[in-house]
């Protein structure tokens, strides 16, 4: 079974916001789509999160750490691992670390719901900017190209905050 490093994932996801996003909302009302809730297991200063879902002729599991205290190491809050696998004989095809991919994912997620609830939106602000953030504005830029977006940033980290106005 072939694993694909994180630096990869970045690699082939990156300048593709909307590859990403036209797939993910395709698959919101995909009918072969299947998800069920999350379970949680309790960690020393975080959590685990399995999520297991499935599309077309594929099933997947996540697991997830997210450690908010990890900052402080310095380490990321959220890691994760992805496995594929077969639907349809649960053979695995594929492992991959999907902390990138899982922020790809929350951020289209979002710039998706933004699009259907709030699509003359101009204004947005962002709490927090760590990296999850810049993906986030990334994503919505992607879907509200055609207008003069205006972003605010707040964070208690103002370093974090500089760093991403740029």
């Amino acid at each position: 079974m072939k694993y694909l490093e994180d630096q990869i994932v970045k690699d082939l996801l990156e300048n593709k916001w909307h590859e990403v996003i036209n797939v993910i909302e395709e698959a919101f009302v995909d009918p072969t789509a299947d998800m069920v809730p999350k379970t949680y297991l309790q960690g020393e200063g975080g959590d685990f999160r399995a999520m297991p879902a499935a599309l077309k002729t594929y099933a997947a599991i996540k697991w997830i750490g997210v450690f908010p205290d990890n900052c402080q190491i310095p380490a990321p809050t959220t890691n994760g691992s992805l496995i594929l696998s077969d639907r349809e004989t649960g053979v695995p095809l594929m492992g991959m670390d999907c902390t990138t991919l899982t922020a790809y994912r929350t951020a289209a997620t979002s710039a998706i719901a933004a699009k259907y609830c709030a699509p003359d939106a101009e204004e947005f602000a962002f709490i927090g900017c760590g990296l999850q953030a810049k993906y986030h504005i990334e994503a919505y830029e992607s879907i509200f190209s055609h207008m003069k977006m205006s972003v605010e940033l707040h964070d208690r980290n103002k370093k974090a905050m500089k760093q991403l106005h740029g």
